[in-house]
């Protein structure tokens, strides 16, 4: 699945966004454990289109999970939200 993702990310015309391809390569990371990955392609959905909300919930869940308020105020920094 994530060499399928990545291909349709790199696709000029996909069957979905880029930001939706990121997003679920991060959905298949933090499945597989691999919090570090999902963090880093939910940040890269996010800077692929940074009003996918999808995205931005992901990496608060993820965050605060992780209890990591730092990643927290860094996402709604990013959102504009404080």
């Amino acid at each position: 699945a994530i060499r399928v993702l990545r291909s349709i990310a790199l696709m000029e015309a996909a069957p979905m966004s880029r930001a939706v391809a990121y997003l679920r390569q991060g959905y298949i990371a933090e499945r597989r454990g691999d919090r570090q990955k999902a963090v880093l392609w939910g940040r890269k959905a996010l800077m692929e289109d940074p009003n996918c909300n999808e995205a931005t919930e992901f990496l608060k869940q993820i965050c605060k999970e992780q209890g990591d308020k730092v990643c927290v105020t860094a996402c709604k920094e990013k959102l504009g939200q404080q």
